[in-house]
């Protein structure tokens, strides 16, 4: 599926977040939406029943990365075709894009210039999530602007805003026939920078909220998709864990797949009811090398079938691994993919055995299909 970004037709949904959440009237839980229409240029090889998301984790373009773009260098160039397949792409924007703003107290401290954006609509990116431990390094004034940027580039955005309301408030996005919810939400500290009722922030991890609302979306969804900033960093988690017993009420709630990061390295996935969650797929683009644990990533590939009015859903893993120089995220061959492969399968055993890793190579893309 070739893809440009007047391709998309979709109906980009910033819903009214307070009618959804626990506590409200039962009339009043029907969601609203300001409808957004993008049109859709026509294309040979799509299926009308199908299509494609392209689901990566953190992004940031600080540190070494900025020599890389200061070289004229695209930091997507090896994986942009495969993204730009894609009918849609989600990224975890894990930097502050401003030029205003204070630097908040904090150990690390992001913030780049609104230019970077052209590197991800370039790379055929459509939404991005806000809602992460560094979209208010530089304070709320700072993270506010950043949502204009986003408009200005074309491009949707969800987990933070002037509010809980707006923060929380999902993308939805009607694609091929298929009416698809992303609802982000993640970790934050200081807590101060999370969203309230009457504070701009982010929309942290309020889990009695966040199930509720998932509770609610599923309803007016076909498929829902929770996108989180969540874990330990390093770490593999524990078999019995907080963050284990949280996905499971997320899936319970009514989403069809999670898709987590955060930790900075691959931590395991597993079927719960037939529903895929991947708890941390690495860094997408990050500037770290030194720490070799966080070198090699995966991004998730669902293809979407809907048949009789039901969603059929096949995951796929891509291997990926970064350049040692220019920190360019690549696909993975070789030693590197095999290094990934014994990761993903080693860990994942730890969360149960009811599926396979079958390799199938599409053109010269390696997918890893997670048959269950």
């Amino acid at each position: 599926m070739t893809r440009e970004r007047s391709k998309m037709k979709w109906w980009a949904g910033f819903l009214l977040a307070g009618m959804i959440l626990s506590g409200c009237d039962k009339e009043k839980k029907s969601l609203v939406r300001q409808e957004k229409i993008i049109p859709e240029a026509p294309s040979q090889e799509k299926k009308t029943n199908s299509l494609r998301i392209f689901l990566g984790g953190d992004v940031n373009f600080s540190w070494e990365i900025e020599k890389t773009l200061a070289e004229g260098k695209d930091p997507f160039f090896f994986v942009k075709g495969i993204m730009r397949e894609a009918d849609l792409t989600i990224v975890n924007l894990e930097t502050t894009i401003a030029t205003n703003g204070t630097p908040q107290t904090k150990t690390h401290v992001f913030r780049s210039p609104p230019s970077v954006l052209h590197w991800l609509t370039n790379a055929g990116v459509d939404v991005v999530s806000l809602a992460n431990n560094h979209a208010m390094d530089y304070g709320s004034v700072a993270m506010l602007e950043m949502r204009e940027h986003l408009t200005n580039y074309g491009l949707l955005f969800a987990g933070a805003g002037k509010n809980w309301e707006e923060a929380i408030r999902p993308v939805i996005i009607t694609q091929i026939g298929i009416t698809i919810g992303i609802l982000c939400a993640g970790f934050q500290k200081p807590e101060e920078l999370m969203a309230t009722a009457k504070r701009p922030g982010t929309a942290g991890l309020r889990w009695k909220k966040i199930v509720s609302m998932v509770s609610n979306l599923s309803q007016e969804v076909e498929y829902l998709l929770f996108f989180v900033h969540w874990g330990w960093e390093y770490v593999v988690p524990p078999l019995h864990s907080e963050q284990v017993s949280n996905a499971y009420a997320i899936i319970d709630a009514g989403a069809d797949v999670i898709v987590g990061h955060h930790p900075h390295i691959i931590q395991a996935f597993e079927i719960y009811k037939g529903k895929p969650i991947f708890y941390s797929v690495g860094n997408f683009l990050f500037p770290q090398w030194r720490i070799k644990e966080a070198r090699p990533a995966i991004a998730v590939v669902l293809d979407l079938t809907k048949e009789e009015g039901k969603i059929q859903t096949t995951p796929y893993l891509l291997p990926l691994y970064r350049l040692s120089n220019t920190f360019q995220t690549v696909i993975a061959s070789g030693k590197e993919s095999e290094e990934v492969w014994e990761i993903v399968s080693n860990r994942s055993l730890l969360r149960g055995t009811n599926w396979s890793l079958q390799p199938e190579r599409k053109g010269w893309v390696p997918f890893w299909r997670i048959v269950f």
